[in-house]
């Protein structure tokens, strides 16, 4: 490590006498003005350059002390900062942005010579600020080995200078007090270990379980106890392999299992993250990494049970509270979506038990593009309604979720099945068309 920051000093040093200009070029700069914006006006910090990402900037962590109401300006417009990711005593900070970048971002240089001896930076007013070097020395910041560069003009926390390739070579993360326009700065090769060391650490922080699947009476049961921590959060996503679209459950502190009220008949793949705290959760993944359970298909029987049921819509609001809703024909896209309707499967089930009994009970709609979109009950083997169990269901947020996850925001054209499952059996199904 000492005989590569040695070279590119020489290399610096060499340069520093011929000091060259800095050719123009009609692309979008890579290097952004980090702003903290307040009520008075945005407070400049520093600046960052696009690293690796178009949504990602490489910068000093002084640049990012404000914490929130962070902005990233460049030639192509602000960009909000989602996130601050600072590696702890090391200068160095990666600072997440919430739209793309419409430059190229850069990465770190392999080169051992320096494009020009120049410190590139942007000021307070977006203008590109560039000095030339006066001198270079040895140094430490935080116990790990960094040089003190000189530079004619003032520069910014966050200023860089590119290798011949492109890439950053250096960075100040640090004013040097006892010497006039003189930065501390990390060479490449600091850089590297410390988003090296900072990766690992990121993956030390969280992980990716392999649960324990089961199906049993409707309950998706999801057991993850064998790799259990004693500390830290949970999450886990779950999808129907036909979908396009996951839910996330976030779990509560000491919980290591959870139970899913789903219907049957799909095969749901399930991934288990476990991280050290919330902030530490990945919100990136890959189905490939998933675990995957096929529910079989089947029937609700027993209890003498028989079932009655159909779609039904009355005025929005309406209190359907101990009614049998009548029947709707003639749905249309714009009808089903339309507020001030409300949409119900009425059901009407007859049982015979003589004790109340709690089971599952799923509700799900299957769209024409396979897509399928349900929610989460119980049901009551009530003794005391056995001989006529009728109550209605509502559909709205079942057809707003089918509206949400289809080209274009509607309801599109075709065959929809509507069916609700008790205890792993289908137990009623309506069908309908939609021209």
């Amino acid at each position: 490590m000492m005989k590569r920051i040695l070279s590119l000093i020489l290399s610096l040093m060499l340069l520093a006498a011929l000091l060259p200009a800095c050719a123009e070029t009609a692309e979008v700069s890579p290097l952004y003005r980090i702003v903290h914006r307040t009520e008075a006006g945005d407070v400049y910090l520093g600046t960052g350059v696009l690293f690796a990402s178009k949504n990602l900037l490489l910068t000093a962590a002084g640049c990012c002390s404000a914490g929130e109401s962070l902005y990233a300006i460049g030639e192509d417009g602000e960009h909000v900062v989602t996130y601050t990711g600072v590696i702890t005593d090391t200068g160095v900070a990666l600072v997440g942005l919430a739209t793309e970048s419409a430059a190229e971002p850069v990465g770190l240089t392999n080169s051992d010579q320096v494009a020009q001896s120049i410190v590139q930076a942007v000021d307070g007013e977006g203008k590109a600020l560039q000095s030339s070097l006066l001198n270079v020395r040895m140094s430490v910041y935080n116990g790990r080995e960094a040089v003190l560069l000189t530079v004619e003009d003032a520069m910014p926390l966050g200023a860089v200078m590119l290798g011949e390739d492109g890439g950053v070579a250096c960075m100040t993360v640090a004013q040097y007090s006892e010497s006039h326009n003189t930065y501390t700065t990390l060479m490449v090769s600091v850089l590297a270990q410390v988003l090296l060391d900072a990766t690992a650490e990121e993956d030390a922080q969280s992980e990716w379980l392999e649960p324990a699947l089961t199906w049993e009476n409707g309950y998706f049961c999801v057991d993850w106890s064998e790799q259990a921590r004693e500390d830290g959060v949970y999450s886990v996503a779950l999808a129907a392999k036909e979908n396009a679209y996951y839910s996330a459950h976030h779990v509560s502190d000491g919980v290591t299992s959870m139970e899913l009220a789903l219907p049957p008949g799909h095969t749901y793949v399930v991934l288990v993250q476990w991280a050290a705290d919330d902030d530490a959760l990945q919100s990136a993944f890959e189905w490939k990494e998933a675990v995957s359970l096929a529910v079989p298909a089947a029937e609700f029987t027993g209890y003498e049970f028989t079932q009655q049921c159909w779609l039904a819509g009355v005025k929005a609001g309406e209190d359907v509270t101990g009614r049998v809703l009548p029947e709707w024909t003639g749905m249309t896209a714009a009808s089903l979506m339309d507020e001030g309707m409300d949409y119900y499967l009425q059901i009407r089930n007859t049982y015979a038990v003589s004790e109340e009994l709690s089971m599952a009970l799923s509700l799900e709609m299957i769209a024409p593009d396979g897509q399928v979109y349900y929610e989460q009950h119980s049901y009551l083997f009530d003794p005391a309604i056995a001989a006529d169990d009728s109550f209605a269901m509502p559909l709205d947020d079942l057809l707003a979720s089918c509206a949400e996850f289809s080209e274009g925001g509607v309801l599109q054209s075709g065959a929809y099945t509507i069916r609700y499952s008790i205890g792993g059996g289908v137990a009623g199904t309506v069908s309908f068309t939609l021209e």
